[in-house]
């Protein structure tokens, strides 16, 4: 099975218009992220993103709330 991850597409789709005089907007990424996905599947590869980048994106979204919302006490 191949993976292609969607965000490296969007990025290189994005640089593609620009190189031809465009000038896209990242207005809708979550329109631009499923456009990717869909195109993926449709060349029979499955969007996938790396490992090591989706961890790293997890990080950044802190600081996690315990399972009933709350922050643990130190």
């Amino acid at each position: 099975m191949q993976f292609y991850d969607p965000d490296k597409l969007v990025a290189e789709v994005t640089e593609l218009l620009r190189s031809r005089g465009l000038n896209p907007s990242p207005a809708d990424s979550i329109l631009a992220q499923k456009g990717a996905c869909m195109l993926i599947r449709g060349l029979g590869a499955m969007p996938a993103l790396d490992p090591v980048d989706a961890y790293r994106r997890s990080l950044d979204v802190g600081p996690w709330p315990d399972a009933d919302d709350r922050r643990a006490s130190a």
